[in-house]
């Protein structure tokens, strides 16, 4: 896999544990008070070494802790899976498993298990494409939260399938439960490193960015395919906030799922808003279902060059001359998800 430079600043990190924090207690103080909903279940694809990402106590600077620590809040039963698949990443994440969460409370259970009261956690060796749903409603009512926060968005963690298995848990193997809210926070980072351009090299000099030289456009396409899927299946009491910075080259952005009622869509938005200004950042915010052509526009910015997205809201005439034959034509005229 081609290597490219990492964020390199603190400040996009910041935003998403901040936006992630309140994703989650969000769902523990709903989910809290429906009786429907027997237990919680938390995913994280892309779990990390469970560092802390900056100078700031551990249950706010990585996303174990941070899941770690909010789920004491529940008063209901937690399942926690943690899923790394890089050996000694994962080394590290359960070296700092066992340091921190004696801190909170936590018992170890086993060498990757821990336990406190009504919540068990566990960390798997294992990429978070092949993450197991077979633990979801087979005797409860399930609310699912999923994080996919891979580094950028050619190491999407959530396989294609995913949302439709986890939405159909409980009916697959006979249970007696069913899965009675799912939420997902995704992490795409669009460009890091220029990833939308020729692939970068080490120590070779950044490309324009509207270089015409771009990677290799049925990858493209599969980022178009990653998000459609998430429009696909999404239920249809829901919908998806895609969140991204304004002026920011590596073009970070975020997509939540959140429920179609005013006050989610209005807490989803303020809690964006807060995450973006906690570090002097603005941003765009779009709603899928509720303003389709607005997240089209934004998705489109997030996933096209200047060049391509240029020749979408310009296209040449048919008499024009052609010029390059390898623009992005199938990009470009990519059907819409239908609403």
């Amino acid at each position: 896999m081609t290597k490219y430079k990492s964020v390199g600043t603190s400040w996009r990190t910041v935003m998403k544990h901040t936006a992630m924090t309140t994703f989650i207690t969000r769902e523990f103080n709903a989910g809290n008070h429906i009786p429907w909903i027997g237990r919680f279940c938390i995913t994280d694809l892309t779990a990390g070494d469970g560092s802390s990402a900056y100078d700031a106590p551990w249950h706010t600077s990585c996303s174990p802790g941070i899941i770690a620590s909010l789920a004491l809040t529940s008063r209901k039963p937690v399942v926690i899976d943690l899923y790394e698949r890089d050996q000694e990443t994962y080394d590290t994440l359960i070296s700092n498993l066992a340091k921190r969460l004696p801190v909170l409370g936590y018992q170890r259970t086993a060498d990757d298990r821990w336990r406190y009261e009504g919540i068990w956690l566990r960390a798997s060796r294992q990429d978070g494409r092949e993450a197991s749903i077979d633990h979801l409603a087979q005797s409860h009512q399930d609310a699912v939260l999923i994080l996919n926060d891979p580094n950028l968005i050619t190491d999407w963690a959530m396989r294609p399938g995913f949302m439709s298995e986890v939405l159909t848990a409980g009916t697959r193997f006979g249970g007696r439960g069913k899965v009675k809210g799912f939420r997902v926070m995704h992490t795409l980072g669009c460009n890091v490193g220029g990833a939308k351009r020729a692939p970068f090299q080490r120590d070779a000099q950044a490309l324009p960015d509207d270089d015409l030289r771009t990677m290799d456009l049925t990858e493209r396409r599969n980022w178009f395919n990653l998000i459609e899927e998430q429009c696909a299946h999404l239920p249809a009491r829901h919908d998806l906030a895609l969140a991204a910075f304004e002026n920011d080259p590596a073009q970070w952005a975020y997509l939540f799922t959140t429920p179609r009622l005013p006050r989610w869509y209005a807490d989803t938005e303020a809690d964006i808003r807060a995450a973006f200004k906690a570090v002097g950042r603005t941003g765009e915010i779009a709603f899928y279902r509720r303003d389709n052509n607005r997240f089209e526009r934004l998705k489109n910015r997030l996933l096209l060059t200047k060049t391509e997205l240029a020749e979408r809201e310009s296209p040449q005439l048919p008499f024009e001359p052609s010029g390059d034959e390898n623009a992005a034509t199938h990009l470009l005229t990519a059907p819409t998800a239908s609403t």
